[in-house]
């Protein structure tokens, strides 16, 4: 019916919906053309090509047992246990090695060169979090763990440890406050129940000159004010005494120097005394006067002071309550301006939480 007719395709003009403008000729640009580069398609998803980057001073996961395979890497900001600290960085991995047959899997400290965890079981790429300035771990091949790598923390400390299963930190560290000079301090005493008087084992700071009054201990877990501290550097370390059962007054085969009040001694049989008042009463013998009775007849019995380099006697408002003990530990508020708490302080527990079958493991203190 129509001679000569030509058939013209017409495609929809929208463009930003997949259309184009055409015409008789090809001078119209494609509107919809977009140049997009460092990118690709991941799991029907547009995915960031990230570059590389090199970490100065970190160390390699090496093994004789041939390639190994970083599954995960992980950056863990640790916040100082002091104010104005600076906050450190380490490089974490979760490594696989097939050929190692004791420990494929492991946890790298790139950073420091050691090995974090191993485990000879199965496990699924590791997830880290951090969350107050701990590093959370889960992989599937052990008990969930935390990696603890603050600065400033006393040692030996539990670098790493198992949630809900393993004892958590000693000292257990809460929110701490500080002062305008502010700082905690770490160490063990010597402690007797019912005494007022504690021995400082090891530890720090340096006693001498320091104004103790209304600074808060804790030990064991439950704070104490300090009324009065003092020092003794030298002197009479170990020897003999003799005890009578239910006397507060005991012998000692020696004369005492000066400034022995206050100090814990225990006896070879294991039973702790704090020392009162004493009398010297010759270079041969000391009464010293016991701030609680004896608890068994002991005859020329070795008797020993906490050993190191200073010993500090340090006074508490009130007795302590909790168990005798050779080495207590302790932790000590140096802060200033009265930001001191008058008991243990505010705390946090942790467990971990399975939103999908709704367990929760056991809760361990921070």
């Amino acid at each position: 019916m129509f001679e000569n007719a030509t058939k013209v395709t017409l495609f929809p003009d929208k463009p930003g919906r997949g259309g184009i403008k055409t015409g008789l000729h090809t001078l119209i640009p494609n509107q919809d053309t977009r140049d997009i580069a460092q990118v690709l398609i991941y799991n029907a998803r547009w995915r960031k090509i990230t570059e590389t980057l090199s970490v100065v001073g970190t160390t390699a996961d090496t093994s004789t047992h041939g390639l190994i395979s970083p599954l995960v890497i992980h950056n863990y900001a640790a916040y100082p246990t002091t104010a104005g600290g600076v906050v450190t960085n380490t490089l974490l991995g979760h490594n696989y090695c097939p050929a190692d047959t004791a420990n494929p899997n492991r946890i790298w400290d790139y950073t420091n060169g050691v090995v974090r965890k191993a485990t000879t079981g199965t496990a699924t790429p590791a997830i880290f979090t951090n969350i107050k300035s701990r590093c959370f771990v889960s992989w599937g091949a052990t008990n969930n763990f935390i990696i603890d790598l603050r600065p400033g923390l006393p040692g030996p400390f539990p670098k790493v440890y198992d949630v809900g299963v393993a004892a958590p930190p000693t000292p257990p560290l809460g929110y701490d406050l500080y002062g305008v000079s502010g700082g905690m301090s770490y160490g063990s005493v010597s402690v007797v129940k019912g005494s007022s008087w504690v021995t400082q084992v090891s530890g720090s700071p340096s006693w001498s000159g320091l104004t103790v009054a209304n600074m808060t201990i804790i030990i064991g877990g439950v704070a104490y004010i300090i009324t009065n501290a003092g020092v003794k550097t030298s002197g009479w370390s170990s020897g003999t005494m003799t005890f009578t059962n239910g006397s507060l007054t005991a012998l000692a085969n020696s004369a005492w120097p000066d400034g022995m009040q206050g100090l814990t001694l225990r006896t070879s049989a294991g039973h702790y005394y704090v020392v009162g008042s004493y009398q010297i009463n010759s270079v041969s013998t000391t009464t010293v006067n016991l701030t609680s009775a004896a608890v068994a007849n002991e005859t020329g019995t070795a008797v020993t002071f906490p050993a190191g380099y200073t010993n500090y006697q340090i006074q508490l408002l009130n007795p302590y309550a909790g168990v005798t003990a050779w080495a207590q530990g302790y932790t000590l508020n140096l802060g200033t301006g009265g930001l001191t708490w008058l008991d243990a302080g505010p705390t946090y527990a942790y467990a971990y939480y399975d939103p999908v079958t709704g367990h929760m493991g056991n809760i361990s203190q921070a």
